[in-house]
This record gives C-alpha cells, structure tokens and sequence, in this order.
C-alpha cells in the first residue's frame, strides 16, 4: 500500500509540474501573464488535491480492511455467563 501512495503523490506532483512548467512556457514567450499561471495553478490544486485524498484515503482503508480480515473477532455471549 505503501507503493500506492507514493505513486499518488506523485502523480499530483507531475500534474502540478505541468501546468507550472508550461504556463512558465507561455510567459516566457509573451502569450500569457504570471497571474494567467497562478490562478491555473490554483485551480489544478484544486482539483489534484482532493483526488490525491481520496486515493490515499482508499489505500487506507484497502489496509483497514486486511488487518481486520487477518484477526478473527470472537463474539462473546454474556447473558450465558451469568
């Protein structure tokens, strides 16, 4: 699960680098303006940010699920003890 995480966050780190590098790309050569970028780049947080959480989230709770699948839960009967 470990693996799935790593790839998550960089995924989302790749995604940012690209709009990053290319609104660079675009200012750089006059077709566009910084704030044009930083309001891109908001915008793709945005968007990358929760769909990072909800991988991670999964991930969490694929773990969740096989630790709980690994122990056998014993049920107890309490009224029969009395």
């Amino acid at each position: 699960m470990f693996l799935a995480n790593v790839i998550s966050q960089l995924s989302g780190m790749i995604v940012f680098l690209v709009a990053f590098g290319g609104g660079m790309y675009l200012v750089f050569n006059g077709y566009t303006t910084i704030g044009s970028v930083t309001a891109i780049v908001q915008l793709v947080n945005f968007v990358v940010m929760p769909l990072n959480e909800i991988g991670m989230g999964m991930s969490k709770f694929r773990e969740g699920q096989a630790t709980l699948n690994a122990f056998e839960v014993k049920r107890c009967n309490w009224t029969s003890d009395w």
